[in-house]
């Protein structure tokens, strides 16, 4: 099984930073040379939720380090919205981002994402099931 590219919604982000996961960002893109993704849209919303008073006891570090690990293992593509089909308009642009990038997988934990209809070759998938790809193909 070969993925070149993938794209992780806010909520993978905020999981990894939480749970002090940087190892599997290096993995990905380091090692199994996978292309991470990223929009002007996903780094607006990543730094509001990074500035949400309930993160702010638990990440340790300043909101400038964490998008900057995020700018660091992530390449940024502009792009045109077009996707209207999730029941989160906020998130159409998440598809928009994989299928414009040609990414293999969304990665998300959101519920209303995983359950979008999509009429292009993208899986979306959660963060445990992707690194059980990770892990158990590679």
């Amino acid at each position: 099984m070969q993925i070149n590219s993938i794209v992780m919604d806010v909520n993978v982000w905020i999981t990894i930073f939480l749970n002090k996961q940087v190892f599997l960002l290096e993995k990905i893109v380091n090692e199994k040379k996978m292309n991470v993704f990223r929009c002007q849209e996903l780094t607006n919303e990543l730094k509001d939720v990074l500035k949400r008073e309930k993160f702010k006891n638990v990440l340790n570090k300043p909101l400038e380090d964490y998008i900057s690990v995020y700018k660091y293992f992530t390449i940024k593509i502009p792009i045109q919205q077009n996707f209207t089909g999730c029941s989160d308009p906020d998130d159409n642009y998440l598809f928009d981002l994989a299928e414009q990038s040609g990414a293999d997988y969304l990665v998300t934990g959101d519920k209303k994402v995983l359950a979008t209809k999509i009429n292009f070759p993208i899986k979306i998938i959660t963060l445990s099931e992707f690194k059980q790809i990770i892990y158990e193909h590679f």
